[in-house]
């Protein structure tokens, strides 16, 4: 999750950080020269708080694009 998401911190920087605080990281300790190495933070665990990407009631999503359509 942490090299994957130093790839993704230049296109969705605000998810990456809630994400370093779900992992107890400091972003600070994020960089490019740490991203290929493994076992350089100790894993404490995921800190639990709101969904990142909340699901998506396609039901919904369907009816509103319909109404867009009908204007």
């Amino acid at each position: 999750i942490r090299v994957c998401g130093t790839l993704l911190a230049p296109v969705i920087p605000n998810t990456m950080h809630k994400v370093w605080e779900k992992l107890g990281l400091n972003e600070k300790d994020i960089t490019w020269n740490k991203a290929s190495t493994f076992g350089i933070f100790e894993y404490s665990g995921v800190n639990k708080g709101e969904n990142l990407f909340p699901r998506i009631d396609a039901e919904k999503e369907i009816e509103e694009l319909n109404k867009l359509l009908q204007k």
